[in-house]
């Protein structure tokens, strides 16, 4: 986490923080990034609990794609994946 460890006193150094915090912002690209890596351990979890016969429902669970979030709220999606 980010903590500034600076006093306010001047628009010059409340545009420096600012810009700072911009450049150090983690991307939501990033976070979907490490959300995919943490969703892999329960689809195969998932995959595993499922009283399946065919094994095609078993197969269909995973991280559902084509599902844009709206910037500044990135997630992802675990289910049947059905397109």
């Amino acid at each position: 986490m980010i903590t500034p460890l600076t006093t306010i006193t001047g628009d010059k150094e409340l545009d420096r923080v600012l810009k700072e915090l911009g450049q150090e912002a983690i991307k939501d690209s990033q976070i979907k990034q490490g959300l995919r890596k943490i969703a892999k351990p329960f689809v195969q979890d998932i995959r595993k609990n499922i009283n399946d016969v065919t094994k095609n429902l078993s197969k269909s669970i995973g991280i559902i794609k084509g599902i844009r979030s709206k910037k500044g709220k990135p997630f992802i999606l675990v289910g049947p994946r059905y397109y």
